[in-house]
């Protein structure tokens, strides 16, 4: 049998549905705080997540709280609305943009690695 060989695209959708999966679970260990929400409420509380983060870009009590909006939306097997905060949606992207693009070359070519690896040994196919 053959395998075909794995682009970055799959490597990338694997590690962020990885990533989506941990975080859902992490919520729903925690209790699902924002089940009761009407769609209305827990858009305004997502556009307020993202404000809050950006304002506080290096607190992780700030990106959780964004997560965990994220993962409601992902259990009630919606996607989260586009348009409600763009400003801070930016400053988050540009934030991050930064931080990747100050790693030296061989760290980001360690997390490369580990994307990878974790992509192989959770399907199989070799890169």
């Amino acid at each position: 049998m053959t395998t075909k060989k794995a682009g970055k695209g799959d490597i990338a959708a694997h590690a962020i549905a990885d990533d989506t999966m941990s975080k859902v679970a992490a919520y729903l260990r925690r209790g699902r705080r924002f089940e009761a929400l009407t769609p209305d409420e827990l858009a305004i509380q997502y556009a307020e997540a993202l404000q809050l983060w950006a304002d506080n870009l290096y607190d992780p009590a700030a990106q959780a709280l964004s997560d965990e909006v994220v993962a409601e939306y992902d259990l009630r097997g919606q996607k989260v609305p586009q348009g409600l905060a763009p400003e801070a949606l930016e400053r988050i992207v540009q934030a991050a943009s930064k931080l990747l693009h100050c790693l030296p070359e061989d760290a980001r070519a360690t997390i490369e690695a580990d994307l990878v690896r974790g992509f192989e040994d959770d399907t199989g196919k070799a890169n």
